[in-house]
Parts: C-alpha cells; sequence; structure tokens
C-alpha cells in the first residue's frame, strides 16, 4: 500500500489516526469487522488491559500502529499481554522513528 508522502510531515497523533482509519476502511471493504481503539481487559497482564488499534475478532487479531520511538521492554510485554489473549499481532511501524537494532529504541 503506497500512502502520501506528505504523511511524514504531520503530528504523531495525525498519522496514528490516519494509519487506523486507513486500514480499517480496506479492512471493511473486504467484508471484515475491524474495531478502532478496543479496549481488551487481562486477567494476568502487565496492565489491566490494552488498547489495540485496530482489532480484528473473527481472525483474533490486533493491529497495532506504531510512530513514536518504542523501548523493547513495551514492544515485549504488548505482545505477551496479546498472546495471553490467544490473539496474534501485527506491527506497523514507521519507518523514520523505528529503530530496531539500537538499546535507545
Amino acid at each position: 500500500m503506497i500512502l502520501n508522502k506528505n504523511l511524514v510531515n504531520i503530528s504523531m497523533k495525525e498519522w496514528h489516526s490516519i494509519m487506523q482509519q486507513v486500514h480499517v476502511m480496506e479492512l471493511q471493504r473486504q467484508g471484515v469487522e475491524a474495531i478502532t481503539e478496543k479496549r481488551l481487559m487481562l486477567s494476568n497482564g502487565h496492565k489491566k488491559y490494552r488498547i489495540a488499534d485496530i482489532y480484528i475478532p473473527d481472525l483474533s487479531l490486533v493491529i497495532e500502529v506504531q510512530k513514536s520511538k518504542f523501548v523493547p521492554k513495551e514492544f515485549r510485554e504488548r505482545n505477551e499481554d496479546y498472546k495471553s489473549l490467544g490473539l496474534r499481532v501485527i506491527w506497523i511501524l514507521n519507518n523514520e522513528r523505528w529503530e530496531p537494532d539500537t538499546m535507545d529504541n
């Protein structure tokens, strides 16, 4: 999927919202139920709940949209929490902010 290059010049909040909308619209176009900002309660997680950027109940799938810098611990904990609910996770990362090979990430 190719998006307008101007998306890199907008705020993180706007980018996040646009990315959610684009993916949800495409999923819905294909007849897939997709819910944004779905609160998922955890019984034994790192937190009491997680808010999935996009939740696809029929596929037991969460799509997380991430533009901000992200620490490996938070990435691991989110994945573990979703896995504890029987959910798979797909991450959409902004390549200008994602630095997978650094400890500063």
